[in-house]
């Protein structure tokens, strides 16, 4: 429930942003801005070791494949998962 509201939250604020951007409030900013965000973003995935930091562990260009890939990694190893995206944005932490 707390990831579809804070996607809610998200695409409204990316609407307010492409309509900056653009200058119009029509939704062809919000699709643009929309697919560059959905499938031209690149997103790595980060496990944590038993010292606590942060270890690379490969990065794609689909964000549902990476969450999918990060949450069964974490089942099967039972270590915590990160997903940052190429600004070092951090998108999700991913617990057992």
């Amino acid at each position: 429930m707390n990831g579809q509201i804070g996607l809610i939250i998200h695409i409204q604020m990316m609407k307010i942003y492409a309509s900056s951007i653009i200058g119009s409030h029509g939704n062809t900013a919000y699709k643009l801005l929309l697919n560059e965000y959905y499938y031209a973003m690149k997103v790595t995935i980060y496990w944590q070791n038993h010292q606590f930091r942060w270890i690379p562990y490969t990065s794609m260009v689909h964000l549902p494949t990476a969450r999918r890939v990060a949450t069964n990694r974490t089942r099967s190893t039972g270590r915590k998962h990160k997903i940052v995206d190429d600004k070092g944005i951090l998108i999700d932490i991913i617990n057992n």
